[in-house]
């Protein structure tokens, strides 16, 4: 265990400080891992921007360390990562041997889903990844019906994947159809087992009967981003054509919405219109993650929902010249509280975040706050290094743990609520 930690202090120390901003190195780690193991590029890149001690494979660390060791000429380097030091002749030879190759496991007939409730003679509801559907319709094994395509709209498209990105899609359903009689044998379409609550799909027609909408905003997000988790509630019908039909033209009559209505509900909240602007006009450009975990090494430091969710809690805007004003005042306000810690925002961002919580996610709920009370009182935004100064935010400052932000030296699933709570009180 303490030789593997020693590795892996080892490789994240010459990637943080020589590897990342090198792009020639780094092209010579990609092409040499996919010439002699199969590795695609992606996949290093993701190592070399990622955190090594979540990798629990020694055989990559090992790769990665002979490649890093004939990316050096300097003998003094070449022994610091020489493989021989830290991994035994097996693990080499093992690791040498190692075939990265991406292996098939393609999706075929009988498709087999579990945790499937019967809701009906010919009606079943479970709840499938994305990533699975799409590989259904990649494959041709599912397919859209005719009456679903004519009910599209690409603005609701792309206002679907906008909100699946941001993590404030509501869950929802999807309709799939095992089209009943289009099997070529003596074997159902569909076998259902009560005792393993088990959906067995054997070779048939199956087509998506309603969200070809959700389906096609699902599948923009997952094309943009294959690590977003996006889980459907799924509903699997046994029907035949007239019941499909029977079904789709009730769906078309119920989800008839008159237009002035149908505006309100796709219409997009004012904070989501002003963090857009926030993010691209702003020194927080290239800091706002999609993802309410911030991923490390990443350089972002604050998810979109915390700033969009705290911005419409806090302020009502009732026209776009009043959202516009408060705008200018955000943009400054963030410009100045990142140049005026650099380390924190801009050049040393992970490692002030092991010691500080002064670019905490969560207490960008406080700043927030802190803005709108700068905005209230037309305090001098000069004054906010004044203000953040006088505030220790080193993570051993007893402090946190008494206002419940931090428990143990964790930051705290509350840490946010009381971040607010925490800059509504503080004296100005």
């Amino acid at each position: 265990m303490e030789e593997r930690l020693q590795v892996i202090d080892l490789l994240q120390q010459v990637i943080d400080k020589t590897i990342r901003y090198d792009k020639k190195m780094q092209n010579f780690i990609k092409d040499k891992l996919f010439k002699e193991n199969n590795m695609m590029k992606g996949e290093t890149q993701q190592l070399l921007n990622g955190d090594l001690y979540q990798i629990e494979d020694n055989k990559i660390l090992c790769l990665l360390m002979m490649a890093i060791h004939d990316l050096f000429p300097e003998r003094s380097k070449k022994r610091k990562y020489d493989v021989n030091n830290y991994f035994t002749e097996e693990e080499i030879e093992e690791a040498i041997a190692t075939d990265f190759t991406p292996k098939e496991n393609p999706i075929d007939f009988p498709i087999k889903i579990h945790n499937v409730l019967q809701v009906g003679e010919q009606d079943f509801i479970t709840v499938l990844p994305f990533k699975f559907l799409y590989e259904l319709k990649n494959k041709h094994i599912m397919n859209y019906n005719s009456r679903v395509k004519k009910f599209v709209n690409k603005k609701s498209v792309q206002a679907i994947s906008e909100l699946l990105k941001t993590g404030r899609y509501k869950p929802d359903t999807l309709t799939l159809n095992v089209c009943k009689g289009s099997s070529n044998s003596s074997q159902n379409e569909l076998e259902y087992d009560f005792d393993t609550k088990t959906l067995t799909i054997n070779k048939s027609v199956i087509e998506l009967i309603d969200g070809f909408q959700r389906f096609q905003g699902s599948k923009m997000t997952y094309i943009e981003n294959k690590n977003i988790e996006v889980n459907w509630q799924v509903a699997i019908k046994w029907y035949d054509e007239k019941s499909v039909h029977d079904f789709t033209s009730q769906m078309v009559q119920y989800n008839k919405v008159d237009k002035g209505r149908a505006s309100f509900l796709v219409q997009a909240k004012k904070s989501d219109l002003l963090v857009n602007e926030l993010v691209n006009e702003s020194e927080l450009k290239g800091k706002v993650s999609t993802s309410s975990k911030i991923p490390i090494n990443s350089g972002e430091i604050v998810s979109y929902s915390i700033l969009s969710d705290t911005i419409d809690e806090l302020f009502i805007f009732n026209t776009i010249t009043e959202m516009d004003e408060s705008l200018d005042f955000f943009k400054r306000f963030f410009n100045a509280l990142v140049s005026s810690y650099p380390e924190a925002f801009i050049t040393d961002v992970k490692q002030v975040k092991k010691l500080s919580l002064i670019n905490s996610n969560s207490v960008f709920a406080g700043y927030i706050v802190l803005c709108k009370r700068f905005m209230d009182n037309d305090k001098d935004i000069g004054e906010l290094k004044k203000v953040l100064d006088n505030i220790d935010f080193n993570k051993s400052n007893p402090l946190w743990e008494s206002l419940g932000i931090l428990k143990g030296g964790v930051v705290t699933p509350s840490a946010k609520k009381n971040f607010k709570k925490f800059f509504q009180s503080l004296e100005l």
